[in-house]
C-alpha cells in the first residue's frame, strides 16, 4: 500500500516567487499612468495616462539592485551590524544568561514580561520599523527559555514593532513626511495619537498573553505545525549559576548603545544608517570587557551576523514587487484609481474609506515614506472636499500604511522576522487574523472619535 505523501505548506520563497508572477502579469492588465511631481511631491490633479509599458524580465532583474540598495540598504546594514553586535553578547552568555535569570525569578508571573517586550519595541520602533529585526535570536532565547514556540517569538517582535510604527507621532519617514506634504505643524497632534498607540500595544500584548499561556499549559496549542528550534543550537543549562560582573557590563554596555540611539533617534531623526554607527563600536567594546582580542571578537561578530543570511535574501525577493510597479508604470495607476472611490462618502466613512484604501495602496507601497510622498497630495485635497481634517487624513493614511504591513508578504522587515524565526506565513496568518479584525475595528473607532471631535 502507497503510503500518503505528506503536504508540505508553501515556503515564503515559493508563496513570495507566486505573489511576484501575479504582480508581473498585473503589469500588462492594468494601464500604465503617471503623476507630476515637484519636489518629489505628486500634482493631484496631473494623472495622465501613458503608453502601456511592457515589461522584459529581464528589466526587473535589472532594476532590482537598485530597489533593494535605495529601499533597503541601510537595512540591510543594520541587520548584519546589529546582529553581530547580538553574536558578540551571545558568545559571552550574557544574554541568555540575563533571560535565564529573569525566567527563573519571575517563573509564576513569566506573562508580565510580554507587556515589557511590546512597550520596549513599540517605542523603539517608532522611528522605524526594521531596527527590530536583528532582535529575534534575542526573542528566540527568550520563547525558549519560557517554553513557547517560534510564532511567538516573530510576533513580539512584529507586532510591537508595527504597533509603535503605525500610530507614532514621531516617526520621521511616515508622521513628518505626511504632515510636511499636507501641510501641518511636525508631529502636531500628539496627544490623540500616543492614546491610539497606547490602546493597541495593550491589545496586542493582551492577546499574545493569551496566546503564550494557552501554549504553555497545552503546547499542542500552537499554530505551528511542528515548533522546531534546531537551527539555533542547544539551550544550555545554567542551574543555579549567577551572572559574572564581564556580562553585566556587556549587557550595560549593549543596552547603553540602543538608549543612545533612541534618544538621538528622537531629537535627530536618525534611522538605520546611524543604527550601524552606533552598534559597530558597541560590539567592539563588548568583547573588550570580557578580554577578548580581535579575532575572538569578529568570531562572534560573524556568527551573529550569520544568522541574518535567511532573512537578507527574502528581503531582497520581496523588492522585486516594488521594482516591477514601479518599471512597468502603474504605480501611480493603482494611486489613482483607488483614490476616486472615496467621492461621495460622509466624512466618518469618508476618513474609514481612506484608512482603507491606504491599506491597499500599502500592499503594492510597503515603503511608508514613499507611500506617504505618492498618496498624501491626493488625500489632502481630498480631505477638504470630504469634510475630514487633513489631521485625520494623515492618521488614516498611518492606520493604512502600518495595518496592511501586518499581513503583506511583500513587506520585507515582516518577512524578514518570520525568515529569521523559521516561521511560514501560513504560521503567521493563523495567529494574527483574528488579532487583524479586532485592530482594524479599533483603528475605524479612532478615525470616527477624531472626526466626531474635529481634531486639528
Amino acid at each position: 500500500m502507497t503510503a500518503k505523501k505528506e503536504h508540505k505548506p508553501l515556503s515564503n520563497y515559493s508563496l513570495l516567487l507566486i505573489i511576484i508572477g501575479i504582480v508581473y502579469l498585473l503589469s500588462f492588465l492594468i494601464p500604465s499612468g503617471s503623476f507630476t511631481r515637484v519636489d518629489g511631491v505628486v500634482d493631484p490633479n496631473s494623472y495622465t495616462a501613458q503608453e502601456k509599458v511592457f515589461l522584459s524580465p529581464l528589466k526587473v532583474f535589472a532594476a532590482l539592485p537598485q530597489t533593494v540598495i535605495s529601499s533597503q540598504g541601510s537595512t540591510i546594514l543594520a541587520m548584519i551590524i546589529v546582529a553581530g553586535a547580538i553574536g558578540v553578547v551571545t558568545q559571552s552568555g550574557a544574554l541568555d544568561m540575563a533571560i535565564h535569570t529573569l525566567t527563573k525569578k519571575f517563573a509564576n508571573k513569566i506573562l508580565l514580561i510580554i507587556p515589557v517586550i511590546f512597550a520596549y519595541f513599540g517605542a523603539l520602533s517608532m522611528v522605524g520599523v526594521q531596527v527590530v529585526i536583528p532582535f529575534v535570536p534575542l526573542a528566540i532565547t527568550l520563547a525558549r527559555r519560557m517554553k513557547l514556540d517560534n510564532i511567538f517569538a516573530a510576533s513580539v517582535m512584529i507586532l510591537g514593532a508595527y504597533c509603535g510604527f503605525m500610530s507614532s507621532p514621531i516617526n520621521p519617514f511616515t508622521t513628518a513626511v505626511a504632515q510636511e506634504i499636507a501641510g501641518l505643524p511636525t508631529f502636531s497632534g500628539a496627544g490623540l495619537r500616543s492614546v491610539a498607540t497606547v490602546v493597541l500595544l495593550a491589545i496586542m500584548a493582551g492577546y499574545m498573553c493569551w496566546y503564550a499561556a494557552r501554549v504553555r499549559k497545552d503546547p499542542s496549542k500552537s499554530v505551528m505545525d511542528k515548533p522546531d528550534f534546531s537551527d539555533f543550537g542547544e539551550l544550555p543549562d545554567y542551574g543555579d549559576q549567577k551572572m559574572t560582573i564581564q556580562q553585566g557590563l556587556t549587557l550595560v554596555i549593549f543596552f547603553a548603545g540602543f538608549i543612545l540611539f533612541g534618544v538621538l533617534a528622537a531629537k535627530y531623526q536618525f534611522g538605520t544608517t546611524q543604527l550601524s554607527s552606533i552598534m559597530l563600536p558597541t560590539a567592539f567594546l563588548c568583547g573588550i570587557v570580557n578580554g577578548w582580542g580581535v579575532d575572538k571578537i569578529m568570531k562572534g561578530f560573524i556568527k551573529g551576523a550569520q544568522m541574518q543570511i535567511i532573512p537578507i535574501v527574502v528581503m531582497i525577493l520581496a523588492c522585486a514587487v516594488p521594482t516591477i510597479l514601479n518599471q512597468s508604470g502603474i504605480l501611480d495607476s493603482v494611486v489613482y484609481y483607488l483614490s476616486l472611490t472615496l467621492d461621495g462618502f460622509s466624512s466618518a466613512f469618508a476618513a474609514i474609506g481612506m484608512f482603507v484604501a491606504n491599506a491597499i495602496i500599502n500592499m503594492a507601497i510597503p515603503s511608508g515614506s514613499a507611500q506617504a510622498v505618492a498618496v498624501m497630495p491626493i488625500m489632502a485635497p481630498l480631505s477638504d472636499v470630504l469634510g475630514v481634517s487633513r489631521q485625520v487624513a494623515v492618521l488614516a493614511y498611518q492606520f493604512g500604511d502600518g495595518f496592511t504591513n501586518l499581513l503583506n508578504p511583500a513587506c520585507a522587515p515582516l518577512i524578514g522576522c518570520l525568515a529569521a524565526a523559521r516561521c511560514t506565513l501560513k504560521d503567521w496568518f493563523k495567529l494574527v487574523i483574528p488579532l487583524y479584525i479586532i485592530v482594524f475595528f479599533v483603528c475605524c473607532a479612532f478615525l470616527v472619535i477624531a472626526t466626531m471631535i474635529g481634531w486639528q
